[in-house]
């Protein structure tokens, strides 16, 4: 406290003369005692384990709904080929898209709107280069 007093300038006189004290340490003194020192307790900070259930739900549906697939498209299904076809297809599918995510999730750090284009343009190109993949293995259709 002596040392802001002294860098504001106060002199010896001034501190007589002003504040009716004999030196500048007493005048620090009594500024100490007249200060309260309490600190106000911080605002409580939110838990940041509490799960987020409706948040959790739609990323469990979202990683589920390729799996949906299977069963739409079993009518479909030939012993043999059109199987691989789905499995070749669903490897590469699954590949890209955990790559997609993962690439989404480190583009976040430039902010959403990169994370969102990283997906947009992403996710047509996983579908072209699972189509081109399992293409050959398909054969001529029917």
């Amino acid at each position: 406290m002596a040392a802001l007093l002294e860098a504001e300038g106060l002199s010896a006189s001034v501190i007589k003369e002003r504040y009716g004290h004999p030196d500048l340490f007493s005048l620090a003194s009594a500024l100490y005692e007249r200060v309260p020192r309490t600190f106000p307790e911080p605002a409580p900070a939110p838990d940041p384990w509490r799960p987020d259930t409706v948040r959790c739900l739609l990323r469990g549906a979202l990683f589920a709904l390729p799996g949906l697939a299977y069963p739409l498209t079993a009518p479909l299904w030939d012993a043999g080929r059109h199987t691989a076809v789905l499995v070749v297809a669903a490897l590469l599918s699954w590949a890209w898209g955990q790559a997609l995510g993962h690439r989404a999730h480190l583009r976040m750090a430039a902010g959403r709107r990169e994370a969102g284009r990283t997906l947009l343009l992403g996710a047509p190109l996983g579908a072209a280069v699972a189509t081109a993949a399992a293409a050959p293995v398909a054969g001529a259709g029917r």
